[in-house]
């Protein structure tokens, strides 16, 4: 296998014609498609665990803990 023939079987821009996994088929596409729902994702995740870790926050607060404040705010 000399050096032009690796570059062409790991070459995923199409040029060449030649693409043997397709992973522009089955996942660069599908991501590039659906990249505004990702992203809606992302922040909704992010968003949900701020939530649930403001609320323990908020719950050590209420109990007087004090010392176990600190500790949750550095998660």
């Amino acid at each position: 296998m000399n050096d032009h023939t690796f570059a062409k079987s790991v070459d995923l821009t199409k040029k060449s014609g030649f693409s043997r996994v397709r992973i522009d088929k089955y996942l660069s596409e599908p991501l590039h498609n659906n990249h505004s729902m990702f992203v809606t994702f992302t922040y909704l995740v992010c968003g949900f665990m701020s939530l649930i870790e403001g609320l323990r926050i908020y719950n050590r607060w209420q109990l007087d803990e004090r010392e176990l404040i600190t500790v949750e705010i550095w998660r």
